[in-house]
C-alpha cells in the first residue's frame, strides 16, 4: 500500500516531481549518513555524479583511497590525472625558478587541480597527512611512501 513503484512519478504541491528511482536514493542517503556516515560519501558521490543512463563525463568520479589496496587506487588516479593532462606536473612537480612567469600562474592553477583530486580521494582518516601539503607531487609522494610498501 505504501510502497514505491519504480517507474512511477510522485510530485508535491510546489511542482517539483521525482521519479520513485530517486526517493530511494534520497532515502538511501538518508539511512547511509545516519547510520554509516563514513560509507555514505563515496557512494553519495556516484549516486549524484550520474544522470539517467549512469554516465557523466563532464564531471570525472574520483575513487576514494581508504588506506587499502593503494595500487589499484593509484593506478585508477594516474589514469585521471592523464584524462585531465595533469600526470607529468604531479609525476615530476615544477620548479618555479625554471617556469616562466607568464606561464607560471597557469601551472599553478594546475597543479592546485591535481593537488584537489588527490585531496578529494583520500578518506577523512588519511587526509592527515597531506593536509599541509601544497603541491600535487609532494601529496603523491607522501601517499606513495607510506602506502606502496605495505602492498608488497
Amino acid at each position: 500500500m505504501y510502497g514505491i513503484a519504480p517507474n512511477t512519478t510522485y510530485s508535491y504541491s510546489e511542482g517539483l516531481a521525482f521519479t520513485g528511482f530517486t526517493l530511494v536514493l534520497c532515502w538511501l542517503r538518508l539511512f547511509l549518513d545516519i547510520w554509516y556516515p563514513s560509507y555514505s560519501r563515496p557512494v553519495f558521490k556516484l549516486m549524484m555524479a550520474s544522470n539517467q543512463n549512469g554516465v557523466n563525463l563532464s564531471q570525472p568520479l574520483v575513487p576514494i583511497f581508504q588506506g587499502i589496496n593503494y595500487g589499484v587506487w593509484s593506478t585508477k588516479m594516474k589514469t585521471l590525472f592523464l584524462s585531465q593532462d595533469l600526470w607529468d606536473l604531479v609525476e615530476n612537480g615544477y620548479s618555479e625558478e625554471e617556469v616562466a612567469a607568464e606561464t607560471l600562474k597557469d601551472i599553478r592553477k594546475r597543479d592546485a587541480k591535481a593537488l584537489f583530486f588527490i585531496q578529494q580521494a583520500v578518506d577523512e582518516s588519511i587526509f592527515p597527512r597531506i593536509e599541509a601539503v601544497t603541491r600535487s607531487k609532494e601529496a603523491w609522494d607522501t601517499l606513495r611512501m607510506a602506502y606502496q610498501g605495505l602492498q608488497r
